[in-house]
């Protein structure tokens, strides 16, 4: 019998990172996350405490500093050898709750950079995440911004990709959280993508064959030990919230 060859990983680049909760589905996935790159300070600290190898503290938006030259370099790769480029930009500009600017806010023009970085990069997939507002009617600018300038016949022209977009509910796969988000997710070889089905019922819905019931909150926090005593930092931020939100609905 001829030895079998070991395959390595499938790599990819994390993009708008912030903790790493879309980090650590891909890494339990098998991913190997060559890059991860996030603005936030705060958000870099918890990257690197939770083991993340390899974190750039960096502005996206900074086209000379955020290259996809500079990204493969990082990780001895070459154009089109990633497999997965996934992030979610920031959200504030495209949520039902928010001033919905869209890409007339500053960090609603992220957008382009994600676009920018996957055409350099040329990744065999890549996963756009955010809010559900992104699909609604007044932000049709973002998905037509998205199919230019990264699907067929737009301006990458054949080397563009297949795309599918779908709304997932982290509380269908398990999660003690109704979380709906928005995913676009763009692929390059022959094929159809199909989202997964959910594992869970959600609350309200009859049960089906096959699914778990659904996971609550309590049962996620069962057995964990005592809070301690909320810290200075923690009080500080928690005094904020109340004004933020008023500023941030203009009330």
């Amino acid at each position: 019998m001829g030895m079998v060859r070991e395959q390595s990983a499938p790599t990819a680049v994390s993009l708008f990172t912030g903790a790493g909760g879309l980090d650590i589905g891909f890494q339990r996935a098998g991913y190997d996350i060559r890059l991860a790159i996030e603005l936030d300070s705060n958000c870099v600290k918890t990257l690197c405490v939770n083991g993340f190898k390899n974190v750039w503290q960096a502005d996206i938006s900074n086209e000379r500093l955020v290259t996809p030259r500079r990204i493969l370099k990082e990780c001895d790769l070459r154009v089109g050898e990633l497999d997965v480029v996934f992030g979610g930009p920031p959200c504030q500009p495209f949520s039902t709750t928010g001033r919905r600017k869209g890409l007339r806010a500053a960090d609603g023009q992220l957008v382009r950079h994600f676009c920018r970085l996957v055409r350099g990069l040329r990744p065999r997939v890549f996963v756009f995440e955010n809010v559900p507002g992104i699909f609604n009617s007044p932000m049709r600018g973002v998905l037509k911004l998205i199919e230019l300038e990264l699907g067929r016949g737009g301006v990458m022209g054949h080397r563009g990709y297949d795309m599918s977009r779908g709304l997932l509910n982290a509380a269908a796969f398990g999660v003690p959280q109704m979380r709906e988000r928005a995913f676009i997710v763009g692929w390059q070889a022959p094929g159809t993508f199909y989202f997964p089905r959910g594992t869970h019922f959600l609350p309200g819905m009859r049960q089906e064959d096959g699914l778990r019931r659904f996971a609550t909150v309590a049962e996620a926090f069962d057995g964990l030990p005592s809070p301690e005593k909320p810290s200075h930092l923690a009080k500080r931020v928690a005094a904020t919230i109340a004004e933020r939100n008023r500023r941030w609905h203009g009330k």
